[in-house]
């Protein structure tokens, strides 16, 4: 199974673990080298928003390494609410030709043969008007590409009874699960766990006496199926420790802020606190936090870092770490371009801006709000870094949808979005990328400026 893939642009979306930023149209830009081997820092993406707009033509580029052949592109849509077999799947050439629209069908899965790199939008809310009516465009997608995306997972609520192991003089005992805890004078702790997924990480928690001093030690279960009843955690006993997350190669800032979160096979095991107003000192900054000893586990840390940059920018680095209780990162090799103004021209429908400095772009995510007179809209269109963006055109019945020189748009952005991996990780998993799913290695940056205009 997939990643989550652009439900930051949803009002169901996921959490976002202290990463600030989104563009003034509630979204994220994003811009990405259209390799898989790796994003190196290239002025391909610098567009001057001065200019006159591009010429169609070269917006709807693949980019240069496009590779060609057919090969079947996937879509699949797990959101709930939405009904899965409901959700309308746009399948278009580069030139905005449709190859085929679909809807997803029981599995919430829609598909479409592409004999070279063309377009993917999905339509989400539309017939539900509780819900916001998003547009999400994907370019540059190639052949045998699987899309992604998934919104709120399904959740579960039941009542445990936790035993654990019991440590000498121990006088308390407690429960710690990412959706709920407790705590108990007796070595048997019950606990209402609400909105967990089908399965949860539990700790179980003693603190007892050792030489006068009051320790916390803890047992981890990895697993728990969330049923009522009861469960017995087992394992070792470890004591708490004092994590030292430290990151190098930050640019320039103003203020910065760090967090720490331990994820394992069910999502979130652990985080620490947001630890806010930093100033890096000689571009590294440093951060403790109090954790349960997960080490040698198998379990992946997240560093996400903050800075504000002189000039109106923030970008958000996340790192993907083995979690062994002391990270240290050199963020130096993903370092990011400094996004100037950004332009969207409604005549083309097109976005162009600026770079001020250079920096490793993977991907570019423009961001448009478009009020009409029967319901606002909401278009997110992602695309490799190396030409510009152009939100695509649909077909009748759905041309209501299009921007046109005459609509009324409120609000227009883009973010810039660097990935050590390429194009690649992004297009299929935007969402994951920016919330929580990456491989240890993974250093992915994500650049807000608030400097645009709408001509």
């Amino acid at each position: 199974m997939g990643v989550a893939l652009f439900s930051l642009f949803l009002a169901c979306g996921g959490d976002d673990d202290g990463g600030g930023g989104g563009t003034p149209a509630d979204g994220g830009g994003s811009t990405a080298d259209a390799s898989d081997d790796g994003g190196g820092g290239n002025d391909a993406g610098r567009f001057d928003a001065s200019s006159d707009p591009p010429d169609a033509a070269l917006v709807d580029a693949a980019g240069p390494d496009a590779s060609t052949g057919p090969g079947l592109v996937t879509v699949t849509v797990e959101v709930v609410p939405y009904p899965l077999d409901s959700v309308t799947v746009f399948f278009l050439r580069a030139d905005d030709s449709v190859i085929d629209v679909v809807s997803t069908d029981e599995n919430g899965r829609a598909q479409a043969m592409f004999d070279e790199p063309g377009k993917v939008v999905l339509l989400l809310g539309f017939g539900m008007p509780e819900l916001q009516l998003q547009l999400k465009g994907f370019l540059g997608v190639r052949p045998g590409t699987d899309i992604y995306h998934v919104g709120r997972p399904r959740v579960r609520s039941a009542t445990l009874t936790f035993t654990g192991p019991i440590p000498d003089n121990a006088f308390q005992f407690g429960v710690e699960t990412p959706c709920g805890l407790a705590n108990s004078v007796t070595p048997s702790v019950t606990l209402l766990l609400e909105f967990c997924g089908d399965e949860t990480p539990v700790f179980w928690l003693a603190r007892t006496l050792v030489g006068g001093q009051v320790r916390r030690f803890s047992a981890f279960a990895p697993s728990v199926p969330v049923a009522n009843g009861s469960f017995e955690v087992k394992g070792p006993l470890r004591e708490d420790l004092v994590q030292t997350t430290r990151v190098t190669g930050l640019p320039e800032a103003q203020d910065a802020s760090m967090f720490y979160v331990v994820y394992g096979e069910h999502g979130r095991v652990q985080e620490g606190f947001t630890q806010g107003e930093l100033t890096p000192v000689d571009g590294s900054l440093t951060i403790f936090d109090p954790f349960h000893d997960l080490r040698d586990l198998g379990l992946r840390g997240r560093i996400l870092t903050q800075v504000y940059r002189p000039g109106d920018n923030v970008t958000d680095f996340m790192a993907w770490v083995d979690h062994d209780g002391s990270p240290d990162v050199d963020l130096a090799p993903m370092s990011p371009a400094f996004l100037g103004r950004v332009v969207f021209h409604r005549d083309t429908a097109t976005w162009t801006w600026t770079e001020e400095s250079p920096g490793t772009v993977t991907a570019v995510l423009g961001a448009v709000a478009v009020s009409a007179p029967e319901r606002p809209f909401f278009w997110h269109v992602l695309a490799a870094n190396g030409t510009p963006v152009r939100v695509p055109r649909l077909p009748p019945p759905y041309e209501v949808f299009n921007v046109e020189p005459d609509s009324l748009v409120t609000s227009a952005g883009v973010d810039l979005i660097g990935h050590s991996r390429g194009y690649g990780p992004v297009v299929a998993d935007v969402e994951g990328v920016i919330y929580g799913t990456g491989e240890v290695g993974d250093i992915i940056t994500r650049t807000v400026g608030f400097d645009f205009i709408i001509e």
